[in-house]
């Protein structure tokens, strides 16, 4: 079972640097979520858990 507050851990703590580089490359807020979500979801599928 994947652990949901290590995952909030992890963006809590990286979040603010994830949305720092894609705000860089990508200019448009809506696609800067979506490309947030994306990474999240593919951190969650890698958790070992």
């Amino acid at each position: 079972m994947r652990n949901e507050q290590k995952l909030a851990e992890l963006l809590r703590h990286y979040g603010p640097l994830l949305r720092y580089i894609i705000a860089a490359i990508v200019h448009n807020t809506q696609d800067q979520e979506e490309c947030i979500l994306e990474v999240t979801l593919r951190v969650w599928k890698k958790d070992p858990e």
